[in-house]
């Protein structure tokens, strides 16, 4: 992996041509550190998350079709959250598959589809091109992403997905071709101020991350906390995490509660300072008081 930081600069315009790039090869990635061989760089992702995806854009595609627009935007947000750990694992348990730990991996996705909102015409902003600003000879929607088919994003207790589309010049009617994402600068700068202020994140060609989880990062270095302030994420994450184990915990039996809570006891004394041990322990205290 290379060492070398981000870029940081947002995503630009790609020519159609360009392969993209697939932030999610590293949910596969069991490399031990070691660089991937391109056969492994070449390998689709697949996954819970990555069917999840598919279904959910599968989804959105008939909502559009029906509605002219997401069921989500008809209800005014630009987010889908799955249902919460305890829920899905209830509804899991009720099942005809049984308990399964599935329905946890599902993430919290951003829909990124202005050109449904946006009151301006969006129009090709490349000089050469003859439909050069042209509101005529508006841009057009040429698909969803599939290579990722969502950007992923950090954020303050784990991560989110942004899914969007690509629009284009079409070249079919005189255009230069070029396609770029719906998040990119050239389409950002022709949205409405306050249709651009609420996509949540800074993307880079690799990466993602909240602007909430920015701004931290920008007041922890100005106060030099920046070395804190990873770890105060870091055990963040593992609380978002310890509820959801402490779900699945719930769900199963009184013998495996036990089981579970003996193989932690004989650790403790290895583990007893750490904050994660200490809400993990607190977790299973709330769920099953006086376990022994």
């Amino acid at each position: 992996m290379s060492t070398a930081p981000p870029s940081l600069e947002l995503d630009s315009s790609d020519d159609e041509d360009d392969p993209p790039f697939d932030d999610d090869d590293i949910l596969s990635d069991d490399s031990g550190g070691e660089p991937p061989t391109k056969s492994e760089a070449n390998v689709p992702v697949s996954g819970v998350v990555q069917a999840y995806l598919l279904q959910l854009k599968e989804r959105l595609s008939r909502e559009i079709e029906l509605h002219k627009m997401p069921e989500c935007y008809r209800q005014g947000h630009f987010w889908i959250r799955p249902s919460e750990p305890y829920f899905a694992l209830r509804n899991a348990l009720q099942s005809p598959d049984g308990l399964t730990p599935y329905s946890l991996y599902h993430p919290t996705v951003f829909v990124w589809l202005p050109n449904l909102l946006n009151h301006k015409v969006l129009t090709c902003q490349n000089q050469s091109c003859r439909h050069y600003c042209k509101t005529i000879k508006p841009l057009t929607v040429k698909c969803w992403n599939d290579n990722p088919i969502a950007r992923r994003v950090v954020t303050l207790d784990g991560l989110y997905y942004v899914m969007t589309q690509r629009v284009h010049c079409d070249k079919r009617a005189g255009g230069c071709g070029k396609s770029m994402n719906l998040y990119d600068p050239i389409i950002m700068d022709q949205l409405d101020a306050g249709l651009a202020a609420a996509f949540p994140a800074f993307l880079t060609h690799r990466s993602g991350i909240d602007k909430t989880v920015m701004t931290l990062i920008r007041a922890g270095m100005a106060h030099r906390m920046a070395p804190v302030l990873g770890q105060m994420l870091y055990e963040n994450c593992m609380f978002v995490n310890m509820i959801c184990k402490s779900s699945t915990i719930s769900m199963q039996s009184p013998r495996l509660k036990n089981k579970k809570r003996h193989e932690m006891l004989r650790v403790k004394n290895h583990m007893s300072h750490s904050l994660t041990f200490k809400i993990e322990m607190a977790m299973l205290d709330f769920i099953h008081p006086g376990g022994t």
